[in-house]
Parts: structure tokens; sequence; C-alpha cells
């Protein structure tokens, strides 16, 4: 039989409640309540103690009971990865990190996603500033050296970073490999080009990562008037780094409407909407981040739009508490084998209905 507690410790324990740790569970290294304390009936000899390592140094703590236990591990998954190292019997250690979360996962890959396009936008505004060269892709279909510049950055940035992502990209060669991806970047480079090409501060970055045909991160940014909008999924929307939401704009008579110089020279919304304000802007991924910011009531575009061109916008949109449907009013599904959609039409909700109805007349 281990020797008799000491007096001191027979003290200690008369005064401390059951459920507080016994003396020399906490505080005091196992080797020394070993031999200090041996095992005794009322007093066995302590199990392994378990010790949360921090940047630098290591703390005792006491022996936690179920419960306790189990609130701990609830934290650690709702929180940073922290690393906990186990005191094994024979005097070795083995230290793990807790597991990441999805949640976790996808917070980094949005603040990486917003790095990236801050990053890309400094390009785009240096070409901008200077003045670009620029030629036709094919006729009526723009291109400059900041679009390419912008592109081979974003490219490289999140591919680095994530490569095992897929990549989508309006001014990339289209890989097949995309489709079967759990995750694509969704990109482009620059939204707004012949705008960018014009001098006009109309333009924008667009990068979404999407998941199962769905946005759930996602940046546009204009640095020329810097402003940056953001949204991850169930995150809510953020304008310049604040909090905002769609107008709750229900009525077309005071409304302002955002569409291109292309459908507002074809007098395609002041003959449907001659009530409300037409304001023409040549950026769909610019239009939509200023509709989540709150700054215009709704976007309507009857020309097709590509994967890059709407996605981030999308999440925007909805994160800030609107909705984007065609113009039939059916849903959007990204990273297909077909890109294009027919139509785009965001507003709050209430408002989405009375411009669908209108153009269904």
């Amino acid at each position: 039989m281990g020797r008799r507690r000491t007096a001191s410790a027979r003290r200690h324990a008369a005064r401390s409640p059951a459920h507080l740790p016994r003396p020399g569970c906490c505080g005091q290294s196992r080797r020394r309540d070993h031999a200090r304390l041996g095992a005794t009936a009322d007093h066995p000899r302590p199990r392994p103690l378990y010790r949360r390592r921090r940047d630098s140094g290591a703390r005792s703590c006491p022996r936690l009971d179920r419960r306790q236990r189990a609130l701990i591990r609830l934290a650690i998954r709702c929180t940073a990865p922290i690393c906990w190292t186990s005191v094994i019997n024979n005097g070795t250690s083995v230290t793990r990190p807790a597991p990441v979360t999805v949640q976790e996962d996808l917070r980094r890959d949005h603040d990486l996603l917003c790095t990236a396009v801050r990053e890309a936008g400094a390009i785009a505004l240096d070409f901008f500033q200077r003045g670009p060269r620029h030629w036709d892709k094919q006729p009526g279909d723009p291109v400059s050296e900041g679009d390419l510049a912008v592109d081979s950055h974003l490219r490289e940035r999140l591919g680095e970073a994530r490569p095992g992502y897929g990549w989508l990209s309006e001014e990339g060669a289209d890989n097949e490999a995309r489709l079967s991806a759990e995750k694509v970047w969704v990109v482009d480079p620059i939204d707004g080009t012949r705008s960018f090409i014009a001098g006009r501060p109309m333009f924008a970055v667009s990068v979404a990562l999407v998941e199962n045909g769905r946005p759930i991160a996602g940046a546009i940014y204009n640095p020329a008037k810097d402003e940056f909008f953001d949204a991850i999924a169930g995150g809510g929307a953020r304008f310049n780094g604040a909090t905002c939401r769609v107008r709750a704009t229900a009525d077309t008579k005071a409304a302002a409407l955002l569409s291109s110089d292309s459908e507002t020279r074809r007098n395609l919304w002041q003959s449907r909407f001659p009530e409300a304000e037409i304001v023409s802007i040549n950026a769909i991924a610019y239009k939509l981040g200023l509709v989540a910011a709150g700054l215009y009531d709704g976007v309507i575009a009857l020309k097709p739009k590509s994967d890059w061109d709407i996605a981030a916008g999308e999440l925007l949109v909805a994160e800030a508490g609107g909705v984007m449907t065609t113009a039939e009013g059916g849903a959007f599904a990204y990273n297909g084998r077909d890109v294009i959609h027919p139509s785009v039409v965001a507003a709050a909700p209430a408002l989405v209905e009375r411009l669908l109805a209108r153009l269904a007349d």
C-alpha cells in the first residue's frame, strides 16, 4: 500500500467539493504526484494528463468529466484548429491538429479569393490608368492586355493555393477536367472590357468559387472606384467591409433599374417600364454588386450571359436578401457543359415578381 496523504492534502480534500480535482491533479507534474501521493484506496494513482499546447510552453489542466470533454470537442469544431498533445504513460507524446470543419475550409477559400481579387484589381487599375493595348478576339468581342494579365495572375495565385480546384475563365481555354472537380474557380478577369478600354471606370474583376453547381464564395472589385463587394454562402454580403442589403423597393414607379447601352439604345425598357429610372452600365457583374449593396434597385438583361459574368453576382444578391432569376423565372446552375444563360433579372423578391410579370406580358 502506498504512503498516506499528508495533512495538508487531507485538509485540502476536506474543503474541496466532490466535483473538483483532487490535490496534485492541477498545476503539478504527474511524476511528482506519483512520488508524493502514491496510490491509496481513496486516492488512486492519477491517470495520464492532457495538456493544451499553445504557441509556446504548456500547462497542466485538471481532469474533466464527460460533459466538459464533450463541450470542448464542440468548441474545437467551431473554432480555428488547435494542436493538442496527449502525454502517454511511457513518456512519448503524439501531437495532432483538431479537424478542420467545412465552414472553416470555406472561410479560408473566401479569404484567399478576396486577397487574390484585390491583387488582380491593382493590376487592372495600372493598365486602366496608362491605357491598355487591345484587339478583338472575334468581331464585336474585344480583349485587352489587362484582361490577360489579370487572368494570368488569378490563375497562378488561386491555382497554386488550391491545385485540386477546377478553372473556368472567360480568357482561358476551357478544360473539361473542371466538370469532375469538386470545386471550381469561375473567373471574369475584367467585366466590362469595353468600358475598361474606353477609360470609363465602370468595370470590375469578378471571381466566384462554385461547388455542386452553386456559388459558395464570391468577390467583385472595381479598383477605379475602390468598390469591393464580397459574399460567402450563409455569411451575408458586404460592400467595402460593411454588411449590405438590397433595397426593399416593390413598386417599379420608384425603381432605379440597371441595363446596358445596347439594350437602352434598342428601347427595350423605356417602353416596358416607362415609370422606372433606367441607368446604363456595361458590366453585368459590377451591376449585380451595385444592386446587392443597395445602390440601385434591380438589374434586367435579356442578352445571354456566361457563368463568369454572373456567378459571383448571384451569390452577392442572394446573401444581401435579393433574388436572381432568368426572365422566365428560371434558376441558375454553374460549371456545366453549357455555360450560357439566356437572361438575368435581379432585385428584391417583391420587385422581381413585378418585373417578371411585366416581362411576361
